[in-house]
């Protein structure tokens, strides 16, 4: 078992380089949340099903962060997905991402939690990858009680 980070400035290219490394493996499972066409999409990496994420505006059922705008049904989306690839024979869970939301008890939790305590319990031969934005890195380890972890590198092409 292995708790992995990646950690970095928002808008690096965090995502795009996971999205890139996950396409190229047939054992990775989890959520990613690229952009494309500016707004943010929700990604089922196993099933490679793409779901609406962030909207244009506010209606029943979005969720505000910041100036932007969210759906709840994806949020219950990712949820869903990673409740899944929790218990699937895949050997990395990436979950992208652990922000504002996350630490507040919203957006992708309980799941992310619940993941966590999972990893921290089993002696499991998969690792978990959790996307984490830098400035929010320490709170984040506070938060989820993470002591024991490594910090993910690409491999080098």
């Amino acid at each position: 078992m292995a708790i992995f980070l990646l950690s970095g400035p928002i808008r690096s290219g965090k995502t795009t380089r996971l999205l890139n490394w996950a396409k190229t493996r047939s054992d990775v499972g989890g959520i990613l949340t690229p952009d494309q066409n500016e707004l943010r999409v929700l990604i089922d990496i196993s099933l490679n099903e793409q779901f609406t994420f962030q909207v244009t505006e506010k209606y029943e059922n979005t969720i505000p962060i910041g100036r932007f705008y969210f759906s709840s049904d994806a949020f219950q989306t990712g949820r869903n997905i990673i409740a899944r690839e929790r218990r699937s024979t895949k050997n990395w869970l990436v979950i992208d991402e652990v922000g504002p939301l996350e630490l507040q008890g919203q957006g992708f939790e309980p799941e992310i939690s619940n993941t966590i305590d999972f990893f921290k319990k089993q002696n499991l031969a998969k690792n978990l990858l959790l996307v984490v934005r830098q400035n929010l890195l320490d709170e984040a380890l506070r938060h989820y009680k993470i002591d024991k972890f490594q910090l993910f590198e690409f491999p080098t092409p």
